[in-house]
C-alpha cells in the first residue's frame, strides 16, 4: 500500500505542517487573483458541476479550503445557494468575506476537526486542498460526517509528486509541504470512510498546462482547452507518481472525484 507523506502524522508534525502552510498562504493579501482560474472554473463545470450538482437556494454547500472562493464564484452568482467556507489563511478569509459577504466562513481547525453538526451539508467541495494538509484520512472522515445522507462530495487533487525543493524555480507557486496524492490512495481512503465513488476523471494533461503557461493568451479559450484536455487525458497510459522523464510527464496532472454519502 502506498505510504503517503503527511497522512495521520503526530500532533507535533501536524502543528508544524499547518503553521508552515498557513504562513505561506497569508502572503496572498486580497486573494491570489490568477487568470489561470478561468481554466479551473471551466474544468470544474465541465468535469463535475454540470453532471453531478443540482443546486437550489436552499442547498447548503461547504467549500473546504475555500481560499478567496474563485472556484465557486460563477455557480454561486447563478444559484445563490447557502455558502459556507473553511480556510486556514487569515488573509484569504478576508478576501472570501469581501467576495461573499453573505456567506459563513470559519477558520480551519489545526487538527482537521470540522465545527458543524453531522449530516449538515448537501454538497462539499474540496478543490485542490487535500494535498496541502497533513492528515488526509482524518479530514475525509470529517467531511463524510458533516455531509448529509445522499449528499455529494467533489474533490480535485494533483495525482503525482511535486518537484523537490531544490528544483523549484523562483516563479513556482508551491507551498512548503504540498504533494500530489495518487488516485488509488484517494479512492481507497474515501471508500474506507463510507463514500460511494460515482466518478473519477483524470484532467489537467501536463503538456497542455505547460503550453498554456508559455502562451497565456490560450486562457481566453477555456472551453476549447477543456475538450483538448479531455481527449488527451482519455489516452490509456500508465500514470506514474514520480515522473522522472519526459515520457512519464505526458499524462494527466490531476483528478476529479465525485462521491456520495449513502448512510
Amino acid at each position: 500500500m502506498f505510504d503517503l507523506k503527511g497522512n495521520n502524522y503526530s500532533k507535533e508534525k501536524i502543528e508544524k505542517w499547518y503553521r508552515e502552510e498557513e504562513l505561506y498562504h497569508n502572503q496572498f493579501k486580497g486573494g491570489r487573483g490568477e487568470k489561470y482560474w478561468i481554466i479551473d472554473e471551466t474544468f470544474n463545470e465541465k468535469y463535475t458541476f454540470n453532471k453531478f450538482i443540482n443546486l437550489s437556494t436552499e442547498s447548503k454547500v461547504l467549500s473546504f479550503g475555500c481560499a478567496e472562493g474563485n472556484d465557486l464564484e460563477k455557480i454561486y452568482k447563478k444559484n445563490k445557494f447557502k455558502l459556507y467556507g473553511i480556510e486556514a489563511s487569515a488573509e484569504l478569509i478576508k478576501a472570501f468575506n469581501k467576495k461573499f459577504p453573505e456567506a459563513e466562513i470559519k477558520k480551519s481547525n489545526i487538527y482537521g476537526n470540522i465545527d458543524y453538526n453531522d449530516n449538515f451539508f448537501d454538497y462539499v467541495m474540496v478543490l485542490g486542498v487535500l494535498h496541502h494538509i497533513p492528515n488526509v484520512s482524518f479530514v475525509l472522515s470529517e467531511l463524510y460526517r458533516v455531509l448529509k445522507r445522499g449528499g455529494k462530495i467533489i474533490i480535485r487533487e494533483p495525482i503525482s509528486s511535486m518537484k523537490p525543493k531544490n528544483k523549484w524555480g523562483k516563479n513556482d507557486k508551491i507551498s512548503p509541504n504540498e504533494r500530489g496524492i495518487p488516485v488509488n490512495f484517494t479512492k481507497s481512503e474515501m471508500e474506507k470512510v463510507g463514500f460511494r465513488i460515482l466518478s473519477v476523471s483524470k484532467a489537467y494533461w501536463a503538456p497542455l498546462m505547460r503550453v498554456i503557461k508559455i502562451y497565456p493568451f490560450l486562457q481566453n479559450y477555456p472551453v476549447l482547452i477543456y475538450y483538448i484536455d479531455k481527449l488527451c487525458c482519455s489516452i490509456p497510459i500508465p500514470i506514474k507518481y514520480y515522473r522522472e522523464n519526459i515520457f512519464s510527464k505526458c499524462a494527466p496532472g490531476s483528478a476529479y472525484y465525485i462521491a456520495e454519502k449513502l448512510r
